[in-house]
């Protein structure tokens, strides 16, 4: 097991433990004081370079496999012309006799025009060559985590900055940079021949599983599923390559648990318990009596909260999950001063927000999101992605949250500052002006306004001091 996926694991079973002992968010609190959770990891190249080195080993014998493969000989009953039959087995004869048929008269005798017999039919599809492509596959599935989890490593401007384009005013890229101070450190990859090294084994075992998945070997064998619990033949046994690649898979696979806790799951746990660890290191909700208890980990895995309620100055939050899998919703209302609720200007008050969780963001993966996404919008005024690993550099409401950064009090101090864009503003004239993007294509939808050009959307809070604009998404995709 690769160590993201073992990390995720230790995780829960400490989050298990955590609630075993009382299942309430004041208990979760207890064990971030007591520092039960350790939420960033340190990459371990050497590791990384090892387990490569190892899956290279591994795919060369597999290569050889495919070039030469186990065969499969069946036999095949047939009817053949007489004059391209060999010699008949004494079987074959006989059902030749018996078929009247295939006999035809010629000069006043019989003869077989036809005969019965059996051709020897060879076929890669055997079942050690079916166990080869589950090999694969699980080869394939770990090598695209630690793939992956290497997105952390900054390797252009865009990603460090998390921002396309160039602009020139005191809050762009430029003005990050020192004056004068090059050459400028911390951006990009620095030589270092560890890391070169491992880039250079990913880049090529990556070459060698796409050629490898492509071959007729693996479409032809991959088709049937096999149990995980391998049955040792005499091929896997005695042959070299074989039992190389079988011994491999007992190391490595074949106890395999056939559960449901997946990557996909693990990684809201670990988000979750960086939103509620920002909660704790912030002091917010400590000593809230709203705090509900039962907290607990489902048939799944999945963390479950019942809600999460907490007042902030001039906003109260409730939390709680979402109606998709991986997913939070957060509903946020303004409040007075005095901590009242206008009644009568209800909706205006409120904004309702989805934080979407998936372990990595690619093209695959973000086009089975799209839907859920298209859906989510239309019920709630923005829609967040958190990711692990955002492979194709989306950063409009993407928050990236990887295990081997230590700037995860910074992102959440951001997502909460995002849902809560409240500024002192005139009412007369943002109401045909868009206060994100300029444009003037803006119109009322029942208690709030939206930009044709961008999406965003606001509402104006009527207070006894000021006119306030509160922005509940900017540059919204859907």
């Amino acid at each position: 097991m690769n160590k993201v996926s073992s990390y995720f694991i230790e995780l829960n079973q400490t989050l298990a433990k955590v609630l075993n002992k009382e299942s309430t968010l004041l208990s979760i609190f207890d064990a971030f004081k007591t520092k039960e959770f350790n939420l960033i990891e340190k990459y371990d190249y050497l590791e990384t370079e090892r387990k490569l080195e190892e899956f290279k080993g591994v795919l060369d014998k597999v290569i050889s496999i495919i070039y030469s493969p186990h065969i499969k000989v069946s036999e095949s009953e047939i009817i053949l012309r007489s004059e391209l039959s060999g010699h008949l087995s004494r079987e074959s004869f006989f059902d030749t006799t018996k078929d009247s048929k295939l006999w035809k008269k010629k000069n006043n005798e019989l003869t077989p025009e036809y005969v019965h017999t059996k051709e020897n039919i060879d076929s890669i599809n055997c079942y050690e060559n079916q166990f080869i492509c589950l090999l694969i596959n699980e080869i394939n599935e770990e090598f695209n985590v630690i793939r992956d989890s290497l997105s952390f490593v900054n390797d252009s401007l865009e990603e460090h900055f998390e921002e396309k384009g160039i602009t020139f005013n005191e809050y762009g890229i430029f003005n990050s940079l020192k004056e004068y101070a090059y050459p400028y450190k911390g951006i990009f990859i620095e030589a270092d021949a560890s890391i070169d090294k491992i880039f250079h084994l990913i880049n090529r075992l990556s070459r060698r599983l796409k050629n490898i998945m492509s071959t007729e070997f693996y479409k032809v064998c991959s088709k049937t599923t096999i149990s995980y619990n391998v049955l040792p033949t005499n091929v896997l046994l005695h042959d070299g390559l074989y039992n190389y690649c079988y011994r491999y898979f007992k190391t490595n696979y074949l106890f395999k648990k056939d559960d449901n806790f997946t990557l996909e799951t693990l990684f809201f746990n670990y988000f979750l318990l960086n939103m509620l660890n920002y909660m704790y290191e912030k002091g917010i909700g400590k000593g809230n009596k709203k705090i509900t208890d039962h907290y607990q980990l489902d048939e799944n895995g999945k963390l479950r909260i019942p809600y999460i309620s907490f007042k902030k100055d001039l906003f109260s939050f409730k939390i709680s999950n979402g109606e998709y899998k991986n997913g939070l919703e957060i509903e946020v209302k303004f409040v007075d001063k005095s901590g009242n609720l206008n009644t009568k200007v209800n909706e205006k008050q409120v904004a309702r927000y989805y934080l979407l969780s998936t372990y990595s963001l690619n093209e695959d993966n973000y086009k089975k999101l799209n839907p859920i996404l298209l859906d989510l919008s239309k019920k709630y005024d923005n829609v967040i992605i958190i990711t692990m690993n955002n492979e194709i550099h989306l950063y409009n409401n993407v928050l990236t949250l990887s295990l081997f950064k230590d700037n995860h009090i910074t992102l959440f101090k951001n997502l909460f500052a995002s849902l809560t864009m409240l500024f002192v503003s005139s009412k007369d004239q943002y109401k045909y002006k868009c206060p994100v993007c300029g444009a003037k294509s803006v119109y009322e939808v029942m208690n709030h306004y939206e930009c044709e050009e961008c999406n965003s959307k606001y509402s104006f809070i009527n207070t006894s001091d000021n006119d306030l604009l509160w922005i509940k998404s900017l540059r919204r995709k859907y």
